[in-house]
């Protein structure tokens, strides 16, 4: 849904441009709505991409490598492959090739309302509402910077901002919900300055001596 005047104005312009064909964006009311979005059951996806992969649950402690192929030293021994991917979040500052990176953790809260109605499909305007793979809907989430190395803990208060902003969004689904109570669930997410994701080759820092 707009958030002002300049956001309608915007959506009507979307619209008029046919950014997307008719079937997959139009307005109802005076929100966007994307028919064929979707909700992501993110532990469900992650395992149908691994497949058959085999998975070694080790701590990575450095990473060593040369131009035929990369070693990845863990607590449980040493694995060895033609390249490494380093995709876990934050922590990835503590892998020397990205200990100079940009990226910074901030906490987040969401909350799961196990127990209210599935929703017909998905709210976003900055907060979300959502179906919960598992039944219910999902409110989030909170956002507070410099969440350090220590993960967050759930806080009530964090539950309180979820509804309020939600409230903004659907105030009869936020009283819906207020009555109900949730499982909440804290974490920490990377981010960069520019909000953009990092990809590429990672650089040699022990290479620029």
């Amino acid at each position: 849904r707009p958030k002002s005047d300049e956001d309608r104005a915007r959506f009507e312009k979307l619209i008029a441009q046919r950014v997307l064909p008719p079937s997959h964006l139009e307005m109802r009311g005076d929100a966007l709505f994307i028919p064929h979005a979707g909700v992501v059951d993110a532990p469900r996806y992650v395992r149908a991409l691994a497949g058959e992969t085999e998975i070694i649950a080790a701590s990575a402690l450095r990473i060593e490598s040369d131009l035929s192929h990369a070693r990845l030293v863990t607590d449980r021994g040493v694995v060895e492959a033609d390249a490494i991917v380093i995709a876990n979040g934050a922590d990835a500052r503590r892998l020397a090739p990205m200990r100079c990176s940009a990226l910074e953790a901030t906490a987040g809260q969401v909350d799961w309302f196990r127990d209210a109605p599935t929703l017909e499909h998905a709210l976003a305007n900055g907060p979300y509402a959502a179906p919960a793979p598992a039944g219910g809907v999902i409110i989030g989430a909170t956002y507070a910077q410099g969440a350090g190395d220590a993960d967050p803990t759930v806080e009530t208060s964090a539950t309180r901002e979820n509804l309020r902003r939600l409230r903004e969004m659907d105030e009869a689904l936020a009283a819906a919900l207020a009555g109900l109570s949730s499982t909440p669930r804290a974490a920490r997410r990377a981010v960069t300055p520019d909000r953009a994701p990092l990809v590429g080759a990672a650089p040699d820092i022990d290479g620029y001596g």
